[in-house]
């Protein structure tokens, strides 16, 4: 027999701990109860993840919007509609970003990952099928789910073992009808982040189930302490049955631009298992609309932020300010430059400009990782 969720509504009208009208539906959940406030005090809102909605996580930002509105004269940002995956020079962005031998054909471009969520779940599956989801778990997942008719199951995330899942609870939930697994980490609402031993457990259970893995990332490399994050893509190659991999991931959390609705889809997929996935996220990336031209160009400054030595550093300087400079490398300083300051002031002055512009801009981005 297969494996049920029992549901039972109480008599608080909750259906597992959820309104039964509304389950699932985080945004009308807050709706409501942004609408009960005692009107004595005010509200101090600490249920949606969305920290550029306070000040101090937005000081310095200019540095990051700014080259948003010199896109916006463009000729680009006047085009027709973009390409329905994605411009190629911004795929090929984020597949750079992501690594793991990622390549730009196996990059789709959603508006946030929430409709990247929608459209990996819609290739995947349909009725009749169901996904082993994690509970707690982001209600998004089961709403995309009951919309396409496709069965939620639930496994647990365990409190008393650093919310770790139980590798054999996925083994006894799944059945000739699972399509997937969905893996969220970091994780959301729990705040762990997975080892790297505790993911090849789970890449090791897919492979036996010969399933594939829905790694969501996005809030990939946010780790506090001694905490390290593994992309779950860098594993597709190291576990024994090789199980795909498809990542989601995107813009509003680590760089706190949530309004931007920027997300992706990354496919790692070493032995081709899933190729008949890919083509129907192509058709259903056809059908719909993906983020606007705007942020897809600005977000090659915004996630190849990283410098590794003085090298890049004077590489990427010219590249972006026609700036030249000497790495510190050639004179025998690693990571320092040389500058020559027997040049006109006006001239000095411009080039000092451009580098602060250059310097701020990676500030940034590295402050918001």
């Amino acid at each position: 027999m297969a494996p049920t969720t029992q549901t039972s509504i109480d008599e608080n009208g909750l259906q597992n701990g959820c309104p039964a009208n509304r389950r699932g539906v985080l945004r009308s959940v807050v709706s409501d109860l942004t609408s009960r406030p005692n009107p004595d005090k005010s509200v101090i809102g600490l249920a949606l993840g969305d920290a550029s909605a306070f000040p101090c996580f937005r000081s310095g930002r200019d540095a990051l919007t700014k080259p948003v509105f010199d896109v916006v004269d463009s000729a680009l940002s006047s085009t027709a509609y973009p390409p329905s995956f994605g411009y190629p020079f911004a795929r090929r962005a984020v597949a750079e970003y992501l690594g793991c031998g990622i390549k730009e054909g196996e990059i789709y471009l959603t508006s946030g990952a929430t409709q990247a969520i929608q459209v990996i779940l819609s290739a995947l599956a349909g009725p009749g099928r169901n996904v082993l989801l994690p509970r707690p778990g982001f209600p998004v997942y089961a709403s995309t789910c009951r919309l396409a008719g496709i069965e939620p199951r639930f496994y647990d995330l365990l409190p008393l073992n650093n919310w770790e899942l139980n590798p054999s609870q996925i083994m006894s939930l799944a059945d000739s009808n699972t399509v997937a697994i969905m893996v969220t980490n970091p994780n959301n609402p729990c705040g762990v982040v997975f080892s790297r031993s505790h993911l090849l457990e789970i890449m090791e259970v897919a492979g036996k189930l010969h399933l594939p893995v829905i790694a969501d990332e996005i809030y990939g490399h946010m780790t506090f302490g001694e905490a390290k994050f593994v992309p779950m893509a860098s594993l597709a190659s190291a576990a024994g049955s090789t199980p795909p991999v498809i990542t989601i991931g995107g813009l509003s959390k680590r760089w706190m631009v949530p309004g931007w609705r920027m997300g992706w889809l990354a496919f790692s997929d070493p032995r081709r298992n899933i190729r008949q996935v890919m083509t129907a996220v192509d058709m259903l990336m056809n059908l719909a609309l993906g983020p606007d031209s705007i942020v897809q160009v600005e977000v090659q400054t915004t996630i190849l932020a990283g410098i590794n030595d003085d090298m890049d550093f004077a590489r990427e300087l010219m590249e972006e300010e026609s700036v030249l400079i000497l790495p510190g490398s050639v004179i025998g300083l690693k990571n320092w430059v040389r500058i020559f300051f027997g040049a006109p002031v006006n001239m000095l002055n411009e080039a000092f400009d451009r580098i602060h512009s250059f310097c701020e801009r990676r500030r940034l981005a590295q402050t918001l990782v």
